[in-house]
């Protein structure tokens, strides 16, 4: 067994073998994924940040942040609503999500999202789980 990268070339390659499936089951590959990102400035500095990637009819959330000074305000409420917004004015009809920590727990069950599944004690922290979520863009 040898552990390291390969090449683009010889990676094309192997995908190329799983096409089959797509064929076999007439499965449409999203080869156009797209970013959807937001951001808001503060005294022309980023104070919060939020992006996700479209995926078919899934968007996935990959990034929310808010700077430690602008948090419990909103903020990132409002860039999670706009990005997924966003998603479903460009075909969404769903949205998942992965996070870890019990506040953003809390963030994403408020928002709507429910829960998929989790890895306990993710990266050997006991109490800190990842948790899958996901929800219906309506």
């Amino acid at each position: 067994m040898i552990f390291g990268e390969i090449s683009a070339e010889e990676r094309r390659e192997i995908y190329k073998d799983f096409a089959w499936i797509n064929e076999k089951y007439n499965v449409v590959q999203d080869s156009a994924a797209q970013r959807i990102s937001a951001h808001l400035l503060h005294d022309k500095v980023i104070i919060a940040y939020a992006s996700g990637l479209t995926h078919g009819k899934w968007f996935t959330v990959t990034d929310l942040w808010t700077h430690k000074h602008h948090r419990r305000k909103g903020i990132a409420t409002t860039l999670l609503q706009g990005l997924l917004g966003k998603a479903k004015e460009g075909g969404c009809a769903h949205a998942h999500v992965r996070t870890q920590g019990k506040k953003n727990e809390r963030f994403y069950e408020g928002f709507g999202f429910e829960e998929l599944g989790r890895l306990h004690a993710f990266g050997g922290q006991p109490g800190f789980d990842a948790v899958f979520y996901q929800m219906e863009l309506r």
